[in-house]
């Protein structure tokens, strides 16, 4: 099950603002494009994955939308701060305990 942002399409209408503008607006208020942040939120749950589950590399990229692993890497070390895999080894030896092998969130 992939995490997705919703469609907002059809939303701004209900405001009386262009979808453009929503986008500006969000962009000035949070600092990020909604883009971005849709992203931002759906790499922190991907290293909440990485943090607590055994679920590979690759099907946590896909959970999070990514249908690529490498294009995953690469925006969750430049988000983070580490490759997934560095991440998860630092949680590990971080962690008293090891994560569990329940795959649900």
């Amino acid at each position: 099950m992939a995490i997705r942002a919703p469609d907002c399409s059809k939303r701004p209408s209900l405001l009386n603002l262009s979808l453009s503008h929503l986008a500006h607006r969000f962009t000035e208020e949070v600092g990020i494009s909604p883009f971005q942040y849709a992203k931002l939120i759906s790499l922190c749950k991907a290293r909440e994955l990485i943090e607590t589950t055994h679920l590979s590399i690759k099907q946590i990229a896909s959970t999070a939308g990514y249908s690529s692993p490498s294009r995953f890497a690469i925006d969750f070390q430049k988000a983070m701060g580490a490759s997934p895999t560095r991440h998860r080894a630092r949680s590990l030896f971080i962690s008293d305990t090891p994560p569990n092998s329940d795959s649900r969130i």
